[in-house]
């Protein structure tokens, strides 16, 4: 099967739905499957290339007008993008058997507005008209009150042959919302996979809680609804106030719509006085990532919003403690004080006692990690979600 994949970011970029496209397709190769991916964002890497692995990567050409200051010669850029990429696409449907779209919920589409860095659904209804391909859609998001969410997950239903959600919330919204309006769509619910070949403890020296030093991993984009500023107000009361003894990691990029609020936390560093205790680190490869969790003793997500945090998966998998904010997809999938601990959204004061009870009690965090590890093999790992989505390409291609 030839199978063509978009996502709006890929490598060099990285990031959650990043790694989790790069894992699925890695897969499908060693199956024999002719796999390629299109990407919108360029950055520095040549507009075709190959991955070690065999993977073929075209990325859209980069119009110098969208870097102009100019916002009206701006988006012009921006449209003859969309327009060059649209007809790149084009080309490349017509020589795949099936079209598999990553994309991101409309939390992650607003700062790309007014006119948007990814392709509109209008643009992918008119590929499907020209091009009788089946596409199958993967819905990165989470029920939400965005003005956008029920519009684009409309949209999504008339075009697509089949909508993957990946929590259970997005399922039942997309099952109602396709009985109302009697799309053909079919809805499943597979949630992203984790690669537990790759996030094994017993394969890295796993970092001892020595010398009362804490170690804190923040695995994320930088970005407000990731609430890096919130784990920072956190460690100013632990620290500053408590005296606590913690070093803290911010392993993530910093995207161009997000560079207002990263320099606004590290404006916060400076104020609490925390440029000994934290460290910002960006540009690290999905094969890397281990090294990270094992080398910390625990991860903190204290994100405002969520689809699917892979992150979060990769930390139990990796035996490592976590605390996430409360929120609906992490009650979804997660039992707190049985999986992690669990604190209210955006609010830094109870993050705090969380860490400190951490710090002061290490064996009951260790006990709550190992429950975890062993619930996130048991049921997230690729062995068990990747046959999932194969048995669905076949079916949906099968009905075209």
């Amino acid at each position: 099967m030839y199978i063509l994949f978009y996502i709006t970011r890929f490598i060099p970029y990285f990031g959650g739905q990043i790694n989790h496209v790069l894992m699925l397709v890695r897969k499908l190769i060693k199956r024999g499957d002719k796999v390629m991916v299109f990407s919108q964002w360029k950055g520095k890497a040549p507009r075709m290339s190959y991955l070690p692995d065999g993977l073929k990567v075209i990325r859209g050409e980069l119009l110098p007008w969208i870097r102009s200051p100019h916002l009206p010669l701006r988006e012009i850029g921006k449209l003859t993008q969309l327009f060059l990429d649209y007809h790149m696409l084009l080309k490349y449907s017509r020589r795949s058997d099936l079209l598999h779209i990553h994309g991101p919920g409309p939390e992650a589409l607003l700062p790309c507005l007014p006119l948007g860095d990814y392709i509109p659904i209008s643009a992918w209804r008119y590929i499907k008209k020209r091009v009788p391909i089946p596409v199958i859609y993967t819905f990165h998001g989470y029920p939400s009150s965005h003005i956008l969410f029920r519009q684009r997950l409309l949209q999504i239903l008339k075009f697509a042959d089949c909508l993957i959600a990946i929590n259970q919330a997005t399922y039942l919204y997309a099952m109602r919302m396709a009985t109302e309006i009697g799309s053909r769509a079919e809805v499943a619910m597979i949630p992203n996979a984790v690669d537990t070949e790759l996030f094994d403890p017993d394969k890295f020296p796993e970092a001892n809680f020595e010398g009362d030093i804490l170690k804190i991993l923040c695995p994320a984009r930088v970005s407000y609804i990731k609430g890096q500023h919130i784990l920072l107000r956190a460690l100013n009361e632990l620290v500053n106030d408590k005296g606590l003894d913690i070093r803290c990691t911010f392993l993530g990029e910093v995207y161009s719509p997000e560079l207002y609020y990263f320099r606004s936390l590290q404006a916060l560093v400076d104020e609490y006085e925390l440029r000994k205790q934290v460290n910002f680190v960006k540009g690290v490869p999905h094969e890397k990532m281990p090294y990270y969790y094992a080398s910390h003793h625990l991860v903190v997500l204290p994100s405002l919003e969520e689809g699917f945090p892979i992150t979060v998966f990769e930390a139990m998998a990796m035996r490592k403690p976590v605390v996430c904010s409360r929120l609906p997809v992490f009650r979804e999938f997660f039992k707190e004080g049985k999986h992690c601990f669990m604190f209210s959204v955006g609010d830094p004061r109870e993050l705090a006692e969380r860490l400190e009870y951490i710090y002061y009690h290490p064996d009951r965090a260790e006990t709550i990690a190992q429950a975890a590890m062993e619930y996130v093999r048991r049921r997230f790992s690729t062995s068990k979600i990747i046959p999932k989505i194969i048995d669905l390409y076949f079916k949906v291609v099968s009905r075209i």
